[in-house]
């Protein structure tokens, strides 16, 4: 029999907002078991290897952002400096990596 498991994160502001306790007793109520639980730091090089660089997730991301952009009427290249789909994928990486290590995070495994 084969046991799955699955990475939950509780991102920077999850943590700040005290929604660890939440987090935890909502997986318990739908019956999952925490096996592993850590708060971390994490480093810049955990997170950028944690999201793919390959220039067709870079595309992929860029083209899900332009299209956002699109909806909402805001020009990318004003907001942006580039309507590059690769350009604004790397962007988007760049900001995650800075969100994800602006503070600790908590990583269980269910």
């Amino acid at each position: 029999m084969t046991i799955e498991r699955t990475l939950v994160i509780v991102k920077p502001d999850g943590v700040k907002r005290g929604l660890i306790g939440e987090v935890i007793s909502r997986l318990e109520r739908v019956g999952l078991k925490i096996v592993a639980m850590k708060m971390v730091w994490a480093s810049r090089e955990q997170i950028e290897g944690f999201y793919p660089s390959s220039s067709d997730w870079f595309k992929s991301v860029g083209n899900k952002t332009l299209g956002s952009y699109r909806e909402m009427g805001i020009d990318p290249k004003a907001e942006l400096g580039t309507d590059d789909p690769v350009e604004i994928g790397r962007l988007v990486k760049k900001w995650l990596v800075d969100y994800m290590t602006e503070s600790p995070i908590v990583l269980m495994v269910v």
